[in-house]
């Protein structure tokens, strides 16, 4: 199945009104052959609350790798979405 390194970081700003996110995982198949299997996903976010229970998400999908990676096969499948969420 191979070796996944996984981490989130979040930042809130302006009273949580904006809020930064990033987060990423890295794929190692096998660590012995890491320079030609490997891959990662980076998912970067920015979410804006105008109004309580309204949000506006900006964010996207990069996608990499090399080799054996399962994330070498969809490295053609980067992404950039625009989402608008309404709490009722």
């Amino acid at each position: 199945m191979g070796d996944y390194f996984v981490f989130a970081l979040e930042k809130g700003l302006f009273y949580d009104k904006l809020k930064l996110r990033l987060a990423a995982a890295v794929e190692v198949p096998d660590l012995d052959t890491f320079d030609e299997n490997w891959g990662f996903i980076l998912l970067p976010e920015l979410t804006y609350e105008p109004l309580l229970g309204v949000r506006v998400i900006l964010g996207g999908y990069w996608l990499e790798g090399e080799g054996a990676s399962k994330f070498a096969g969809m490295k053609r499948n980067d992404e950039v979405y625009l989402k608008v969420q309404v709490d009722l």
